[in-house]
This record gives C-alpha cells, sequence and structure tokens, in this order.
C-alpha cells in the first residue's frame, strides 16, 4: 500500500507539473499572440497610410509632369518666336545699312 501511496504521489506530481508548464506555455502563446495581433494592426494601418501617400504622389507627380510638358512647349514655341525676330532685326539692318537707303 504505502508503494502504491508513493506511485500515486509521483504520478499526481508529474501531472500536476505538466498542468502548470502546459498553462504556462499557453499563457505565453496567448501574450505573443496579442503582440503579433497589435503589430499586425500596426503593420496595416501604416500600409494604408503609405498607399494614400503614395496615391498622392503619383497624383503630384502626374501634375508636374503635365505641368512641365506645357511649359516646355510654350518655351520651344517662344524660342521659335525669338529666332524669327533676330532674323526680323537682321533682314532690317541689312536694309538699313543697305547703300540705296542711304542716299
Amino acid at each position: 500500500e504505502a508503494n502504491q501511496a508513493h506511485e500515486f504521489a509521483l504520478v499526481e506530481l508529474h501531472l500536476s507539473n505538466t498542468i502548470e508548464k502546459d498553462t504556462a506555455d499557453r499563457d505565453e502563446k496567448a501574450v505573443e499572440k496579442g503582440k503579433r495581433a497589435a503589430a499586425s494592426a500596426k503593420a496595416k494601418g501604416e500600409l494604408g497610410e503609405t498607399r494614400k501617400e503614395l496615391a498622392a504622389d503619383q497624383k503630384l507627380q502626374a501634375e508636374i509632369q503635365a505641368t512641365f510638358a506645357v511649359k516646355s512647349a510654350n518655351y520651344k514655341q517662344n524660342q521659335e518666336v525669338r529666332m524669327q525676330e533676330l532674323e526680323a532685326i537682321s533682314k532690317a539692318i541689312e536694309i538699313i545699312s543697305s547703300p540705296a537707303v542711304a542716299q
């Protein structure tokens, strides 16, 4: 009977230790799961913000490119007008400098 009582005490101790360890493991995993869930929620929030910022940046980029295209076209047109003006001035100087006008 003493052996049975000792054996029972050992089994009870073993099961008690196993339950405590499993409970501690479960609690640890629950804490880790909570941390991961919080990190995931934070990351999803940041992802949403980043996507909004990306959309705004892409819109700004499109506006800047459109403005650049318009200004480049205007500059090119202005350069052509300036070339025509310079040619006209050169011809005017040539005409005014000619001996026929000097008389």
